[in-house]
């Protein structure tokens, strides 16, 4: 944790926390996904599905990565969520259906309204 965390807003910590356990709980939930397919085997996806497997994977790595660098894993998970979703539509002309994606990307949301919180909290400090 770092030195500006320590004294964020009881808001900011309590929104951080609930950033982290959801990115346990949505990080921890692909896990077992891909435990009960089977496992993964990038060799039998097609040239589309591997390049939305990438950015499903920079999603959730940086889930892990937000609890401790936030700007960093936040703005990976909600890049690779945009660039999923982007790329999604691009090669098949329409979104993904049901609302289980847009879920992968709330941990890093809240993650970077903490990090923004705290940089605000800090520059006013500053000044």
């Amino acid at each position: 944790m770092s030195h500006s965390n320590l004294y964020s807003d009881p808001i900011t910590r309590g929104i951080r926390w609930a950033a982290r356990a959801g990115s346990l709980l949505v990080g921890g939930a692909i896990v077992l996904f891909f435990i009960g397919e089977g496992g993964f085997n990038p060799l039998a996806l097609t040239a589309q599905e591997f390049v939305l497997m990438l950015f499903f994977f920079t999603t959730w790595l940086g889930l892990w990565i937000a609890g401790r660098r936030e700007l960093v894993g936040g703005a990976m998970t909600v890049g690779g969520m945009l660039s999923f979703y982007l790329f999604h539509l691009i090669a098949t002309g329409h979104l993904p259906r049901g609302w289980a994606f847009c879920i992968l990307a709330l941990p890093g949301l809240l993650f970077l309204w903490c990090w923004w919180r705290d940089a605000l909290r800090s520059h006013r400090a500053v000044i």
